[in-house]
């Protein structure tokens, strides 16, 4: 009786043990085969662009000075500098807004001459020129105009590389954003209606962001000219996009 008690207890535990292994074997044949097969998606590219109007800007200016020597080449291009300078500062300009973007001493030569042999001489020095440029940062725009009136009135006879932009542009990014996935969902939907089935969750978004070019950024360089008023500058808006790369479930 004994015996026939323990096989009674035995078998039904062993039928157990079969059945959950069989049933966990099952569900990782069916989680294989899930895998093989990935869930069908969309992915669309979607983009967005919203226009800010500039609230600083930067700019660079420069003394350029010829002398004989490179001596009074350089005092010369200092004194000027110095002023252009202090002029910047008592027009509410902050020293961490100032920053030195070349300063260089060049020889100008004479060509050479023909001796009396025919053969040409050596090309010989007639004097030096000195170059101190200055990037400027100006946080306040309707001051700019008048700067560079002044500066310019003070010694700057070189210039240009104007660049409108903005302290915190998020705003326009964070717009730009949003019209990027409106967009992105709409060519989605477009896409799954032509196919005949219906978007799922959002699996992914990846995105890329950038500044467009826009009417109100100078880069080319200019000749500076003194003025009775303030240079007229025209600002415009800076372009801030925002592209988007969104991916789906289908739905069948």
């Amino acid at each position: 009786m004994t015996n026939s008690r323990q096989y009674i207890i035995v078998l039904p535990l062993i039928f157990l043990i079969t059945a959950l292994f069989s049933a966990a074997t099952n569900a990782a044949s069916e989680a294989e085969r899930h895998a093989s097969f990935p869930v069908p998606t969309i992915e669309v590219n979607g983009s967005g662009i919203s226009f800010l109007a500039p609230d600083m800007a930067t700019v660079r200016i420069g003394v350029t000075r010829e002398a004989r020597t490179a001596r009074e080449a350089l005092d010369k291009t200092n004194m000027a500098m110095q002023k252009v300078i202090k002029s910047l500062q008592d027009n509410g300009i902050e020293k961490k807004d100032l920053q030195t973007g070349n300063f260089s001493i060049q020889p100008r030569y004479r060509s050479g001459i023909s001796s009396r042999s025919g053969e040409n001489t050596m090309p010989a020095i007639t004097g030096y020129t000195v170059s101190n440029s200055l990037k400027v940062t100006i946080r306040h725009l309707k001051r700019l105009g008048t700067i560079l009136d002044t500066v310019v009135s003070l010694g700057v006879n070189t210039g240009g590389n104007i660049r409108f932009s903005n302290s915190d542009p998020s705003p326009a990014l964070n717009q730009a954003r949003t019209r990027a996935l409106h967009n992105a969902l709409a060519k989605a939907k477009t896409l799954a209606g032509a196919a005949g089935v219906h978007l799922g969750k959002i699996l992914s978004i990846t995105e890329n962001t950038g500044q467009q070019p826009a009417p109100g950024m100078f880069t080319e360089a200019f000749q500076l000219k003194a003025g009775r008023n303030a240079v007229p500058l025209a600002a415009g808006e800076n372009g801030y996009q925002v592209q988007v790369n969104v991916r789906w479930a289908i739905i069948q």
